[in-house]
């Protein structure tokens, strides 16, 4: 299983909702994105 660190002093709230808004208004799902992006949703 991947363990990656997820102990951040930094709040990526923000981003992630930055992304998701620009993503919606696009009409694209999480998974068309991961593909994009190459990582997996």
């Amino acid at each position: 299983m991947d363990e990656r660190n997820n102990h951040f002093d930094f709040d990526f709230t923000p981003i992630g909702q930055a992304i998701k808004k620009a993503r919606t208004s696009q009409g694209m799902t999480r998974e068309q994105l991961a593909r994009i992006v190459d990582y997996d949703p």
